[in-house]
């Protein structure tokens, strides 16, 4: 009997993903993990082997979903994952995607992840001094952000950083690149689907029409 679909998804999953393993054990690499980063200046055949475990793993979830999942997920993309209420019920398959953009919108106006210390942990009433927030308030926003792997928190209730935060941190390219798109391309998503219908006179209208043919 054939391998379902689903099945040979999972098992070209499963040899991608493998590959990446052998890479990163042949170099003396730590495996991947949410921690730190990997597969950093990787080369062409390993990035490749990446993005085709992305591909993989998306496709995967995708059929995992089923059509109605999938559009509902799909009315709610736009940005990374967190756990919603489907048309199935209470699961992680639908995500409220642009509830995550909104909290890692929260994330770029106060600074949060400059007050977390690149190494060790911070309590969440020091961060929320440190940020200027309510500690109530920031405790259930970084939570979300860490269902999306941005923060983790310490077993005795301590922030620490992930490596997705890290960067956030360390790198100021990463921050502003968040601000234009959440500052800048973000909240002009709205005026732009609401003046799509209106009728706009574009100046090729008149400007390029052709001139009335003289008679000889």
């Amino acid at each position: 009997m054939a391998a379902s679909p689903l099945t040979r998804l999972a098992e070209q999953l499963l040899e991608r993903s493998r590959a990446l393993d052998s890479y990163n054990r042949n170099l003396g690499h730590d495996p991947a993990s949410f921690d730190r980063e990997s597969f950093v200046d990787a080369p062409l055949d390993v990035e490749d082997a990446r993005k085709s475990v992305i591909n993989l793993a998306q496709d995967l979830k995708r059929l995992a979903q089923g059509p109605r999942d999938l559009l509902f997920e799909s009315l709610n993309t736009v940005g990374a994952p967190a756990s919603h209420l489907s048309w199935s019920g209470l699961t992680d398959l639908s995500r409220s995607q642009f509830n995550d953009l909104a909290n890692l919108h929260f994330l770029y106006r106060h600074q949060v992840p400059k007050h977390v210390p690149v190494a060790g942990d911070i309590s969440y009433a020091d961060l929320a001094a440190a940020s200027g927030l309510d500690e109530v308030l920031l405790r259930r926003m970084v939570r979300v952000a860490m269902m999306n792997r941005i923060f983790v928190e310490t077993d005795d209730g301590r922030v620490r950083h992930s490596a997705a935060s890290r960067i956030l941190h360390a790198e100021p390219d990463a921050m502003d690149a968040c601000g234009f798109l959440l500052e800048e391309m973000f909240v002009r998503t709205i005026p732009l689907v609401n003046g799509s219908g209106r009728r706009r006179v574009h100046i090729c209208d008149s400007a390029c029409q052709s001139p009335p043919r003289r008679r000889w």
